[in-house]
């Protein structure tokens, strides 16, 4: 077996990849997000498949506690806040 190891989207060779097995973890993003909403007085982050879960367990809470935050395909899901940590710190967690 062969593992291949590469640290940016750009590395990917689509002339190498029919029949190959590829694993995606989009951690460091996700990671430096979740750390700055945390260290600016967010106090919990509530990971969700997807933006209907993400309303859906927004529902669960006070209506002014919540922030919602997510993109699909590098577009901000519609009512979510861009998951970048200076978009979020822009929230006054």
């Amino acid at each position: 077996m062969k593992i291949h190891v590469l640290l940016k989207k750009e590395e990917l060779d689509a002339q190498r990849l029919p029949g190959k097995t590829v694993i995606v973890l989009d951690i460091l993003f996700a990671t430096s997000s979740i750390v700055a909403a945390l260290a600016h007085g967010a106090a919990e982050v509530i990971p969700t498949l997807d933006g209907a879960a993400a309303q859906a367990e927004a529902a669960r809470h006070p209506a002014a506690t919540c922030v919602l935050s997510g993109e699909l395909n590098a577009d901000t899901l519609p009512g979510f806040v861009h998951p970048t940590p200076l978009a979020l710190l822009a929230e006054n967690l």
